[in-house]
């Protein structure tokens, strides 16, 4: 048989187990949130402080097709190579890229969300 002393300090061993475990776990959240917001306020800053770059490239016209002169050729949608000579060429780097397939309409919707300022 347990005395009603030992009873009590087993209730209040595992009332303090338990705070504890509380403690432990509100902490990790706490960690987390704080890390959560240290990225989006990183997230914040980049985007209120950097100049975004976009680049259209046009369609290539009629009389640019027959003659095989496009001067410039989206890579991927971020980077343009830019044909100077028939040997010669420059690659550029953008924050995006809209092809020349790309209608005009579409583009405000792409990068909406980035501009907030003008």
């Amino acid at each position: 048989m347990c005395s009603s002393s030992e009873i009590k300090d087993y209730d209040v061993c595992s009332a303090v187990s338990k705070i504890q475990e509380n403690l432990a776990a509100l902490y990790a959240h706490l960690n987390q949130l704080n890390l959560k917001r240290r990225q989006t306020l990183n997230e914040f800053l980049d985007l209120k402080g950097n100049i975004r770059v976009f680049c259209r490239i046009k369609p290539t016209s009629s009389g640019e097709k027959y003659n095989h002169q496009e001067v410039a050729i989206a890579l991927d949608s971020t980077n343009v190579m830019l044909k100077l000579h028939a040997n010669k060429s420059k690659l550029y780097c953008f924050d995006r890229v809209f092809h020349p397939d790309t209608s005009q309409g579409t583009q405000p919707s792409q990068f909406s969300t980035d501009v907030s300022e003008v």
